[in-house]
């Protein structure tokens, strides 16, 4: 065999390994094989909100379930109920965009109205 043979296996091998990390990543993508799912959990009541590893064989989950939250110590020899409480209340995010700000002041300008909302007034960086 010829070096020119023992590179073309190597490439090879390269290229379809290379094919099987972007496979990998893609389905990773779509919600499989990750501990939490990211695929049609909107209006689900049991939801894992966070996973986090403490060591090679244990795992934090926190699990929210209408209005609870379970933080659970995962483990081989069994799981654990670390904490149990109320979860907070979930907010909408509030969109920032420029043109809410923008027509926020165009509002206030039609309506004559010149008082500002707290958000607007410039913060004292000394308080």
């Amino acid at each position: 065999m010829s070096w020119g043979t023992y590179a073309q296996a190597v490439f090879a091998l390269v290229f379809v390994l290379g094919l099987v990390a972007l496979l990998i990543l893609g389905l990773r993508k779509l919600g499989f094989g990750s501990p939490t799912p990211t695929i049609g959990h909107k209006n689900k009541r049991v939801r894992i909100q966070e996973v986090t590893a403490v060591d090679a064989r244990r795992r934090l989950v926190l699990v929210r379930h209408d209005d609870r939250e379970h933080l659970i110590l995962l483990g081989a020899n069994g799981e654990t109920i670390v904490e149990s409480r109320d979860a907070p209340p979930v907010s909408k995010p509030v969109p920032t965009s420029p043109e809410a700000g923008r027509f926020a002041s165009l509002l206030r300008q039609s309506t004559g109205s010149t008082h500002k909302q707290e958000d607007d007034k410039p913060k004292d960086p000394v308080s």
